[in-house]
C-alpha cells in the first residue's frame, strides 16, 4: 500500500467517525431558555479583583490545584463554552510574548478562519487574539486569549473557549463580565 492511498484510508476512516466524536465529545445542551427569562447577574468578589456575571453560568474550581498561587476562575456557559479568568501575581513578563507561548499551547485546538488581535479585555489594555474557525477539527467556534499589561506588578491572564452554538448567550455573558470587571486593591 503506497503512502497516498494510506492517507485516502486514514481521512476516510476520519471522517466516517465524525459523527460518533461529536455525539461522544460534546455534552448535552439544556433546552434554550426562553427571551423572556431573565438572567440576574451574580457579583464575584475575589482579592484582586470583583466583577459580574450571568446567573446562569456557574463556577468551575474543580481544575485548579490548592497549590496554585494565582486566583483562577472558571465560569462555565450553560451549553458548552467557558472563560478562564486568573491573576499572576510576582512574575515579570512581557505581555506580548506570554501571548505567543500560550496561542502556542492552543495550535492544535483550532483551525483558524479569521483572527484578529485584540488590545483591550474590559478596562485593561494589553496583547490579545481572537480566533475564530473550527474548534478541534470539527465544531463552528473559536477561542479568545488575552494578556494584560501589568497593573501594580500583576497581569491577569483570559482565555475564552466558545462555540458557534452558544455565541449569544456567551457574548452576553462576556460583555457583561468586561462592563463589570474591576480591580480592587
Amino acid at each position: 500500500m503506497n503512502i497516498r492511498t494510506l492517507i485516502l484510508v486514514c481521512l476516510s476512516v476520519f471522517a466516517l467517525n465524525l459523527p460518533l466524536l461529536a455525539k461522544t465529545k460534546k455534552k448535552a445542551a439544556p433546552p434554550p431558555q426562553s427571551q423572556s427569562a431573565e438572567i440576574t447577574p451574580v457579583t464575584l468578589t475575589e482579592e484582586r479583583f470583583t466583577f459580574q456575571y450571568p446567573s446562569n453560568w456557574t463556577r468551575n474550581d474543580k481544575e485548579k490545584s490548592p497549590d496554585d498561587p494565582s486566583d483562577t476562575i472558571i465560569l462555565d456557559c450553560p451549553q458548552n463554552s467557558y472563560l478562564k479568568f486568573f491573576i499572576v501575581d510576582g512574575i515579570k513578563f512581557n505581555a506580548k510574548d506570554k501571548l505567543k507561548d500560550i496561542l502556542q499551547s492552543y495550535v492544535t485546538a483550532i483551525t483558524p478562519y479569521t483572527q484578529k488581535d485584540i488590545r483591550r479585555w474590559g478596562p485593561f489594555y494589553g496583547h490579545g487574539v481572537q480566533i475564530e474557525g473550527k474548534v478541534m477539527s470539527a465544531f463552528p467556534g473559536g477561542i479568545r486569549l488575552f494578556v494584560s499589561d501589568p497593573i501594580n506588578g500583576k497581569h491577569f491572564i483570559v482565555t475564552e473557549f466558545y462555540y458557534a452554538e452558544d455565541i449569544e448567550a456567551y457574548l452576553n455573558g462576556t460583555e457583561m463580565i468586561q462592563r463589570t470587571l474591576k480591580r480592587t486593591p
